[in-house]
């Protein structure tokens, strides 16, 4: 099932290998991708990894050298301040220290052939709440047309009749619950109860599905322990806060630039988190053993990030993930600044509330290696304060 002449790495930069359209030509890249051409990525050299690694030890070294000296030179009698300063610039040393650690050799992986039968029962998952039908419409119509044979389910927790209608009409089935408790991750445990299926993809309701999102990770579920196969978020609303163009002095004249930081979490993290076996479900753009999510108990509730709860305790429980750096999907990203803030603390909240809360038990069943990475991801939000209110 898997081609070793496909190995391909995962790169920290721009080039991508676009798969063929189904007409054999190659897809145009969208103006600010996060993935030009949302293609395989080509292979990176040896020489630029080896620069980025060298780099990245001088300057821990440098690190190591001033901190060194700032204790045996600056640290005078006015420890009630030095000593704090001294304490965030060693935090920001072993940030550096951790994410060099991540993402000191991103991975090679085997690519599996395109799947175009399968005996696999699959499903298309679409939680929705208040989405307007111009956002949900595309999405359930794009799920419906993916191959290979599957059924597509709309989770309506609006109980809207015109999203039945829609549903119907599209040819996808429609699911509702009388209550709402625990949001998206109630929402898809109660269709899971309800449901005979072997995988399951899940998509948010604004992300639009490109015609290979089943074919191109189902190969992977080969592999009898793979839970999870995440794919990276990208945006087709060009006009939104992080898009714009123009914002300053500096890039009048410039084509549109995005400030997202997921532009680094899916081009080098991610990839990163996956040489670690330890790469994060991200609770969209994913298709997942509905066996794997049955035996933890289903995805997990206690905390508003839970997706990453999820896949902490399924390796916790001996299954694995893996990430699959081919843009099959597109979506909205937040549009305003005050949208951004409220994503970011909500992110923010729950990567910490699991930090306090739940990491000494789910560690244990990890690896080291696992353990790092998901130990750096809370530290991430510690950089500075995510307001819930900002100006437009």
């Amino acid at each position: 099932m898997f081609a070793t002449d496909r190995e391909v790495d995962v790169p920290q930069r721009h080039a991508f290998r676009a798969r063929p359209t189904s007409d054999g030509q190659m897809p145009e890249p969208a103006e600010d991708s996060l993935f030009p051409g949302g293609g395989l990525p080509a292979p990176e050299t040896l020489e630029r990894r080896r620069s980025i690694q060298l780099v990245a030890v001088l300057a821990l070294v440098v690190s190591v050298v001033y901190l060194t000296w700032r204790v045996c030179f600056t640290l005078g009698g006015d420890l009630w301040i030095s000593l704090p300063l001294w304490i965030l610039e060693l935090y920001v040393a072993v940030g550096l220290g951790l994410f060099t650690f991540s993402l000191w050799n991103l991975d090679r992986q085997l690519v599996p052939e395109p799947v175009r039968q399968t005996d696999l029962r699959v499903g298309v998952l679409i939680p929705t709440y208040n989405e307007p039908i111009e956002v949900l419409f595309p999405t359930v119509a794009a799920a419906v047309a993916l191959e290979p044979g599957h059924e597509t389910y709309v989770l309506d927790d609006g109980q809207r009749l015109w999203v039945r209608a829609m549903a119907a009409s599209l040819g996808a089935s429609y699911i509702a619950r009388e209550e709402h408790t625990h949001a998206k991750a109630g929402n898809v445990n109660h269709a899971l109860a309800q449901l005979d299926l072997d995988v399951v993809a899940i998509l948010d309701a604004d992300h639009i599905a490109d015609g290979g999102l089943l074919t191109n990770t189902l190969g992977y579920f080969e592999d009898p322990r793979v839970a999870v196969v995440q794919t990276p978020q990208d945006f087709y609303n060009l006009d939104s806060f992080e898009h714009s163009k123009n914002r300053s002095w500096f890039w009048r004249a410039r084509r549109p630039v995005s400030f997202n930081e997921q532009r680094l979490f899916y081009r080098a993290i991610q990839p990163g988190k996956n040489r670690w076996k330890a790469a994060f479900w991200c609770g969209t753009n994913a298709v997942v053993r509905v066996r794997a999510i049955a035996e933890i108990g289903g995805i997990a509730d206690e905390t508003v990030t839970e997706d990453m709860h999820t896949t902490m305790r399924l390796y916790s429980a001996g299954w694995r993930s893996v990430y699959v750096p081919e843009i099959l999907t597109r979506g909205l990203v937040p549009s305003t600044l005050s949208a951004y803030c409220k994503q970011q603390l909500k992110w923010a909240c729950g990567s910490l509330e699991l930090l306090l809360n739940e990491y000494p038990r789910l560690f244990a069943g990890m690896t080291w290696w696992q353990r790092l990475p998901y130990f750096v991801a809370p530290l991430y939000f510690l950089r500075g304060f995510f307001c819930s209110r900002c100006i437009d």
